[in-house]
């Protein structure tokens, strides 16, 4: 529903595109062979809301909306429907609500609206906390028309944060929020952010744990409209926990639909961040609902996970080693058996897969895959740049998921790619931004795909 890389930063996003047709496509008169075109129907519109669940204008930070739209200028869409206008609204974290300017899109276009700008030019005074999430209004023949991105910057660093809009899930009243969490260092900050984007008065349950089973569990009430940030590193601290990697949940038995939540981590001094992608967990869910292209058993991927040795494109300096790992998590109360597939390129161009022998996971164990191993020794090259991972197992949707790390020794060179579910045929690429601090190697390249459709 939501999912990075430092020097570079590169990441990959994907969102279902909505397909319509407004009208029949022309048909041919077998006598005549003359086209028959039926009359033009006009389109019928709803109001959507979409919501991204943080934004900051604190100091030294830097919010940029994002927007696609997803229309196109050659389908059935004639040309005074295809431009969408979107009304944006800042949501505080006290549920203080400001309605911002309206932005109109062209069809295919992509428009950036820079948040604190915007707010200050519908308010006197910002509040003192400033950070929330985003409310977007428009009318539109379906959800996914509009594509929306919040990317967070921390100015005079190479640390940016990419956050997806989503929609509320009315119908999901108990559920939860899964995510790995991962600090691998003493000085790394790290938050969790949860938002309630509805009217609501909703109480929360957040459980952090190591990589065991063991945890420690906060009572949170959010507020209608309101945003929490609580810091990961203190949870963990409050819990005892001296791993580096665990897990956390987000868990309500009512509202949970309406609930969003985000984790990240960020070192100035080190300079670099990552994106800790959080999964929606709904009970009456089932993998059979998510078999895409006809996969038997709950499947994740990653493609293009950075190995060892990064890919010369990526511009790293010379010599620069990574250590590529994949952590995954059982959110279930039961033992789950996974098997992991990789499929690679060589440097010869010559493909190659390998599937790893079965490994068990206890209930919420968070277990650790490292790919630089596979590469000493095990079925992985060791000249090899990228690899795909596919985890399966005969679970229930979200009661396995992963996420993956490539960092160097340092932490200011690495490479993130989220894990997700789906599958599609096509591919669409919206705005990317490329930013080079040093002209021999750059000191930080940022590389994002903000806007692409999944079909």
């Amino acid at each position: 529903m939501r999912r990075f890389a430092t020097l570079p930063f590169l990441f990959f996003v994907a969102c279902s595109c909505f397909g319509f047709q407004l009208s029949p496509r022309p048909a041919v008169d077998r006598q005549s062979h003359k086209v028959r075109v039926a009359p033009f129907r006009a389109p019928q519109t709803r109001s959507f809301e979409q919501f991204v669940g943080y934004f900051t204008v604190e100091s030294g930070w830097r919010t940029d909306l994002q927007l696609r739209n997803n229309l196109s200028e050659e389908g059935d869409v004639p040309p005074k429907y295809q431009a969408l206008t979107v009304t944006p609204f800042a949501r505080f974290a006290n549920g203080q609500t400001v309605q911002l300017a309206d932005v109109t899109i062209g069809a295919g276009n992509v428009m950036s609206v820079d948040v604190e700008s915007a707010i200050r030019a519908k308010m006197a005074r910002v509040p003192k906390i400033k950070y929330g999430s985003l409310l977007l209004r428009y009318h539109s023949f379906g959800f996914n028309n509009i594509y929306a991105v919040a990317m967070i910057h921390d100015h005079g660093y190479p640390i940016a944060f990419h956050v997806d809009g989503s929609g509320v899930a009315k119908r999901m009243e108990k559920g939860s929020r899964e995510g790995i969490w991962w600090l691998p260092n003493a000085t790394a900050t790290s938050y969790l952010v949860v938002s309630n984007y509805t009217e609501k008065v909703t109480p929360v349950e957040i459980v952090i744990r190591g990589s065991s089973e063991s945890g420690f569990r906060r009572n949170v009430i959010i507020g209608a409209n309101e945003t929490t940030r609580l810091s990961i590193r203190q949870l963990r601290e409050e819990a005892g926990i001296i791993d580096e990697w665990g897990s956390i949940s987000v868990q309500a038995v009512a509202n949970a639909g309406g609930l969003d939540s985000i984790a990240f981590m960020y070192d100035e001094a080190a300079k670099f961040s990552a994106y800790f992608k959080m999964f929606d967990k709904d009970p009456q869910s089932r993998r059979e609902e998510r078999a895409w292209n006809g996969t038997a058993d709950w499947t994740l991927r990653a493609p293009a996970v950075a190995l060892s040795s990064p890919d010369p494109a990526l511009l790293f300096p010379p010599k620069t080693q990574l250590n590529p790992n994949v952590f995954v998590h059982n959110t279930s109360s039961h033992q789950i058996s996974y098997l992991v597939r990789l499929d690679w390129t060589g440097v010869d161009g010559k493909p190659g897969s390998a599937v790893l022998a079965p490994a068990l996971i206890a209930s919420k164990e968070t277990q650790l895959l490292s790919l630089r191993d596979l590469q000493n020794g095990g079925p992985l090259p060791v000249d090899a740049h990228w690899a795909t991972v596919s985890i399966t197992a005969a679970c229930q949707p979200e009661d396995l998921i992963a996420m993956t790390a490539s960092y160097d020794s340092t932490m200011r060179y690495g490479v993130q790619n989220p894990f997700s579910d789906y599958l599609g045929f096509q591919l669409d690429g919206g705005k990317w931004e490329v930013e080079r601090r040093t002209t021999r190697y750059p000191r930080s390249v940022t590389v994002q795909t903000i806007s692409s459709e999944l079909t």
